[in-house]
Formats: structure tokens, sequence, C-alpha cells
């Protein structure tokens, strides 16, 4: 059955997140599609320059999808500040530009897509009761717990206000779906709702013709044995990590390591390479889902990294799909759900949280033991597709939808 749904997202096209494939999906299955979102800012902080006159409630479309922007105040250098008045600005704005939109009867889904901060669902929430229509929300980041990992937030009484908005938003939620098993028996502690399970996919809207990468780029593609961290350099994915690793490994004259991204830790990053005088690593980016993609399928093998924190010990990272859509060998320095996925399935290496030398190991495992590269390969593009295509996880958050059940 054709479905006008209304997607509510912090973020959306032309910033770089797998709800702006999952957008696509649904339009090429015939629904009906608008997205409710602020003015793009990820990752670099700055309103995008298009967009820098917007001040007020503006629409474009992307494809076939409408798309309604609100202002909001960027991001900027993503420290705790400026995030918190950039998540409060979104409700904020968002409320109150949308109270004189008419929506009635034009929709019959909401779709809240809930990366951090899981706050945006309140803009979802305003609409779900204005207009009477039900709410389905897809977490992609637990809070308050990812919010006191990262250091972000210690006081207790501001963590006990979180929780208490949190529980609010799964109570006004028709449907709760989580990213993660682990995720779902984790949002069991606060909320006695049926929750479902439908794992990330591999995104990528990019389709140029011809990739052009920097010749500095190529050339350590071409002479080494590279393995690449894409993605977020935050607080989260524990770089220092991949760094220490890169120290210890510093006299295996073939091993490179490429870190793919930006984040609010690629400046210690940088100084930490600058510092330890490190030829064997080097950020570049951040660049397209497509670039990214192709300068991952040119690396031997893909890191992936959190820190030593329960929460992240739940999470299954976005980039975990896109190497296996890469078929890479996938060496992780991670505990919990990512690390069990890795040793049943084969598909790698993987070690404790935040142990670099345990990260080198592994590293040196599949260096010293090349004829792995293969079969690997072959293990993680059947993997992904039986469990995680695009196409597969839309039509599951469809039915999600359709079943309307809390």
């Amino acid at each position: 059955m054709r479905k006008n749904i209304l997607i509510v997202t912090h973020h959306f096209w032309p910033e770089n997140f797998l709800i702006n494939e999952v957008a696509l999906r649904f339009s090429k299955l015939k629904h009906k599609v608008t997205v409710i979102t602020g003015l793009p800012n990820y990752p670099l902080g700055k309103i995008f320059h298009k967009y820098k006159n917007w001040k007020s409630l503006n629409s474009e479309k992307f494809k076939n999808i409408k798309i309604i922007r609100f202002p909001i105040i960027p991001r900027k250098s993503g420290n705790f500040y400026n995030l918190i008045i950039n998540y409060i600005s979104f409700i904020v704005s968002g409320i109150y530009y949308l109270r004189k939109y008419n929506f009635k009867n034009k929709f019959d889904h909401i779709f809240v897509y809930s990366t951090s901060p899981i706050t945006s669902a309140i803009v979802g929430i305003y609409l779900k009761k204005k207009y009477k229509i039900k709410l389905s929300i897809w977490i992609q980041d637990l809070w308050p717990e990812s919010v006191k990992a990262t250091g972000f937030v210690k006081n207790r009484f501001i963590l006990y206000l979180l929780k208490s908005v949190v529980r609010f938003i799964y109570k006004n939620s028709d449907n709760i779906i989580a990213q993660s098993n682990a995720f779902k028996k984790k949002i069991k502690l606060i909320t006695n709702k049926k929750i479902h399970v439908v794992e990330n996919s591999h995104f990528n809207l990019s389709k140029e013709s011809k990739i052009v990468l920097p010749k500095e780029l190529l050339k350590i593609l071409n002479n080494y044995f590279c393995l690449v961290f894409a993605g977020n350099i935050g607080k989260a994915q524990s770089i220092k990590t991949i760094l220490e690793t890169a120290f210890k490994l510093k006299n295996f004259k073939k091993i490179f390591i490429l870190i793919i991204g930006d984040g609010s830790e690629k400046d210690f990053a940088r100084n930490f390479i600058k510092k330890n005088n490190l030829d064997n690593i080097k950020i570049f980016g951040p660049y397209n889902s497509n670039v990214t993609l192709s300068i991952i399928k040119r690396c031997k093998a893909c890191l992936l990294t959190l820190r030593n924190e329960e929460i992240f010990s739940l999470t299954i990272p976005n980039k975990f799909q896109t190497y296996l859509y890469a078929g890479k060998p996938i060496i992780a320095s991670v505990n919990g759900e990512v690390s069990k996925i890795i040793k049943k399935q084969k598909i790698g290496f993987a070690g404790k949280a935040e142990d670099s030398e345990l990260l080198k190991t592994n590293i040196l495992k599949l260096f010293l033991n090349k004829r792995k590269l293969e079969k690997i390969y072959i293990k993680s593009k059947n993997f992904y597709k039986k469990n995680y295509d695009i196409n597969k996880q839309s039509i599951k958050l469809l039915n999600i939808f359709n079943k309307n059940n809390g």
C-alpha cells in the first residue's frame, strides 16, 4: 500500500547519512516521501554555502523527495556548548516554523531517524500529536549513555533529566526500532514497549562516473599495504588507539594507515602524528561517500575502533556495513556486539577496545598472511547481502510502519 511518509531527521542530504539512501529507497518503492530537517552544517560546523541566506522555512527537491528546511544554529567546532545550542535550536526553531505549516491529512506516518541527538524526535512528536499521525523512531545512538561515555556530560542531575526526556520520547513513539540486538536489550530497561530491530546498511549516494584521487593518496595506495579508518574522527572512535598502533608499527615500512574523514579529534590526531614524526599514517578528507568507498576498495583491510565504554560495546557503527560491502577484512579494537560478529563470521580480527598492542598484532597477522584476503572478501560480501542489504532493510522498516503497534 502506497504511503505518504514524513521523515524527521537532524541530518539529511547534502550531509552524508544513511537516511538519505533509505528515503530514496522508500521513494523507489512508490511511497511519497517528505523530509523535515534543519540547514546542513555537518561535519564542518558551518552552514553550507548554498543555504547561508535561508532565514525562514524553505523547501527544495532531492530527486523525488521534498525537503522542508528551517534555520538552526550550526554546531561550529562541535564542543559541548556548541552542540547543546545546535540541539536546542533544532527543537525550538523546528516547532516555531512548523506551527503555521498545515500538514493535515497529508501524511500517513512519521519516521524519526534518531542519530545524536535523540532530542530531535521532539519535533516529530509535536507533529504526531498535532495531526494525530503514528510515529516510528529508529534509534542510532543510545541516550543518555553515549553522552555520558564521551565525557560531555558528567553531572548526575543533567543525566537524570536526559533520561526523563528519553522516556518521554519512547512513550510517545508507536514503534521503537533499534539498530542492534544489544541496543534492544538496553532500550528494554527504559520502556516495556515492543522493540523491533533493523540493522544499518551501507549507503552510497554519489554517482560520479570518474573518481579522481589526490596524487599523494594514490601514491600511498599503490606502494603500501594500506589499512583505512573511514568516518567520524571523534572521541567515541578512540582515534588514539589507531595513533598508538601506528607508532608501534613504524618499523614495518610497507604498512601504511589512512584516516579518512573529519571530526572533533582531527587536530589531536594531526598533532600526535607531527609530535611523534610518524610517516606511516596520514589524514585525508573528508570526502563524499563515493570517493571514500573507492579508497576503501583500494586498501587491504579496514580499521574499526571504539572507546572502552559499555555503550560502545552495544553499537554497530555504520562503517561496519560499508567495510563489509567493500568486501574488506575488518581489524577491530572493540568490545561486545561487533567483536562477536567479526569472530563468529571470520571476517577479520577483533581485539579489546583501546588495546593498541593487540591491534598491532592483528594487523601483522593479516600482513604476514595475505592469502586470507580473498577468503574474507567472499565471506564479507555474502554476509552483507544476507544481513544488511539496503533494499531488505528499507522493506523491514516499511513493514514495521504498516503494523503501527507500540
